[in-house]
């Protein structure tokens, strides 16, 4: 089979692991290069942008990797963004056969730049494809009940937001040739918010890395490592974005179950909000804390109030751990009720209520996480990659 050449436009170098965007951008990578395929990833390196700066090239498990120079601050509204997507469109070189965005990362500049190259050799131009992990417009507006209520900040800067953003991120989703969407909810804001064609957008589940399922003596040893008292009750938190990701809600939905007398601890990692009665942030943990922090507990909680398709999810499913989340999750795959707990409406009342009735029974919440892990916690980044490809070369047999 034909190999192809592909660069991917990233938010961060391969090989960051934190950030979900980076990480399936870096995992995708990885497997369409030990496939054969040549892969570049272009990622911005924050700093002064002065006369003279050039791109960084390096590579990265078989990956070329090319840092692009682009400022941490601007005056203008996703200003950084901008630039760094003004700065890949002059770096695009014709030997590319396709050309992948993500959000804003990239967005309208790159993807006008794609169009308009001659692609050598095999004719044509690159295909040109917008991978959407959740609408950073959704993002934004989950995002502003927590600005200042000024009106440069809350009014202005937000209205000023929200159109930058649009010509940025929407302007590439309508453009682009081929949009990929991480979950059906993410295809429909798609048609709704930016009014792409559905006919140009496929719905293609990110993948995991496969883990085995986790035993009762792991459970037991990352209890003791993070000195969880005898008899109480764990739920895990991850999330750098606390509010988006529904923290507080967590807070209230814990301090709730306390009141009724349930021994409940919330352990809190990814950001740092403070600690109180029945909350332990971690803050940034380490991949050996992280997976302490999971396996030592007795479901992951996640009332977000929005996502794509949270991979931590997958994450979590992949090690058996039962997962209770939103609706606002949008978590396609498996069953709620059978394979992970799905709560509606997203408030502290409804949270409250679903624990209560899964704490009774740990043994059924065990049983939920290994029926979890068969339908969330075992699809590949192989399999989605395999996904993406087929994808890519029926696109590029049309524009030839």
């Amino acid at each position: 089979m034909e190999s192809l050449r592909i660069a991917f436009v990233s938010s961060h170098h391969p090989a960051e692991q934190a950030m979900g965007l980076a990480h399936i951008v870096s995992a995708l990578s990885r497997c369409m290069a030990r496939d054969g395929h040549a892969v570049r990833v272009y990622y911005p390196t924050y700093g002064a942008t002065g006369a003279g700066q050039v791109a960084t090239r390096g590579t990265h498990d078989k990956v070329e990797t090319v840092g692009v120079p682009t400022p941490r601050e601007s005056f203008w509204p996703f200003g950084p963004e901008t630039h760094f997507s003004r700065r890949v469109a002059r770096l695009l070189e014709s030997d590319l056969d396709v050309v992948v965005v993500n959000n804003e990362q990239g967005g309208a500049g790159v993807v006008r730049q794609a169009l308009r190259m001659d692609r050598a050799p095999g004719g044509g131009h690159p295909l040109a494809v917008d991978v959407l992990h959740g609408l950073g417009l959704r993002f934004l507006e989950v995002g502003r009940a927590t600005r200042p209520k000024t009106f440069r900040t809350y009014y202005a800067g937000f209205w000023a937001d929200r159109f930058f953003l649009r010509r940025l991120e929407g302007g590439g989703a309508r453009e682009v040739e081929v949009c990929i969407a991480c979950s059906k909810a993410v295809k429909e804001d798609l048609r709704s918010v930016y009014h792409v064609d559905l006919r140009r957008i496929h719905v293609i589940y990110n993948g995991v890395t496969p883990r085995q399922p986790r035993t009762r003596e792991e459970y037991e040893r990352a209890r003791q490592r993070l000195g969880i008292p005898q008899g109480t009750r764990v739920l895990s938190f991850l999330g750098r974005d606390p509010y988006r990701k529904g923290l507080d809600i967590a807070r209230h939905t814990v301090s709730r179950l306390r009141k009724e007398g349930i021994p409940l601890l919330l352990l809190n990692a990814g950001n740092d909000e403070p600690s109180e009665e029945g909350v332990r942030t971690l803050g940034s943990v380490s991949e050996a804390d992280r997976a302490a922090l999971m396996d030592a507990c007795d479901a992951f909680f996640l009332p977000t109030r929005y996502e794509g398709f949270p991979a931590v999810v997958q994450e979590a499913a992949a090690r058996a751990i039962p997962v209770v989340t939103s609706g606002e999750a949008n978590v396609e795959l498996g069953t709620p009720g059978r394979d992970f707990i799905e709560v509606r409406p997203n408030t502290v009342d409804a949270h409250s209520a679903a624990l209560l009735e899964a704490l009774k029974d740990p043994s059924e919440l065990w049983n939920m996480g290994e029926r979890g892990r068969r339908t969330l916690g075992t699809r590949t980044y192989e399999a989605q990659a395999e996904e993406y490809l087929a994808l890519f070369r029926r696109g590029l047999s049309s524009t030839s």
